[in-house]
């Protein structure tokens, strides 16, 4: 019997879905062995400046500080027997925005420097109360690597301190400076709170490039 338009679409679709290969079905599921138990990060070094409130100065804020990943991480090796994975790591953030109001920060993500094997950034939490006094930083830090079959591997973490100008004892406290009869102010870490301890979580694991599942059972 002859057959309608929509019919035969309908089985010229199906016949050529059996014919072709899925491409879901050339992929291989990602199951690699669990990461080490890793130290936390540490916030070495943190300083705050905020501008002048007079006529004619520019109204930028700077913070600076350094945060360390003192974590070892091995994903194998390579053909030739050298490690492939993590080293510890240090990054060195800078960052001026327009201080228009003490609680505004800057919210988007912001690259730190001076890091050759891995990507940190740095951004204001958005709980925060006073960027300068009292304030929720967001770190986040991007690794990836060659596998020894040549697949590519990828990890995301992240992770908050918290920080507050105070001279008492509590462990939250963990700043001080003073400011200018001009506005000007300068707040930075204290030397007995020093390092910050930053809980960094795993957020993900991908295989980028290539099967890195092999990698491993190889």
């Amino acid at each position: 019997p002859c057959l309608d338009r929509p019919q035969q679409t309908l089985i010229t679709m199906k016949i050529s879905l059996l014919s072709t290969p899925l491409l879901f079905s050339l992929s291989t599921a990602f199951n690699p062995p669990p990461l080490p138990s890793l130290a936390p990060w540490e916030v070495t070094s943190l300083y705050v400046w905020t501008p002048p409130g007079r006529p004619g100065e520019h109204p930028l804020a700077r913070i600076s500080l350094s945060i360390s990943d003192p974590n070892t991480i091995k994903l194998g090796q390579t053909p030739w027997d050298s490690a492939v994975g993590f080293g510890p790591t240090t990054a060195t953030c800078s960052v001026r925005w327009l201080y228009v109001s003490a609680s505004r920060g800057f919210f988007d993500p912001v690259p730190c420097g001076d890091v050759n094997t891995a990507l940190w950034s740095v951004s204001y939490h958005p709980n925060t109360t006073s960027a300068s006094t009292n304030f929720g930083l967001r770190f986040a830090l991007q690794e990836a690597v060659i596998l020894r079959n040549g697949a590519i591997e990828e990890l995301k973490f992240e992770g908050e301190g918290w920080f507050k100008v105070g001279y008492g004892n509590s462990t939250e406290e963990n700043m001080s400076g003073s400011c200018g009869g001009s506005g000007q102010c300068g707040w930075g870490l204290r030397a007995d709170r020093t390092p910050v301890i930053v809980e960094q979580q795993l957020v993900s694991r991908t295989c980028l490039v290539g099967d890195c599942q092999a990698a491993y059972n190889a």
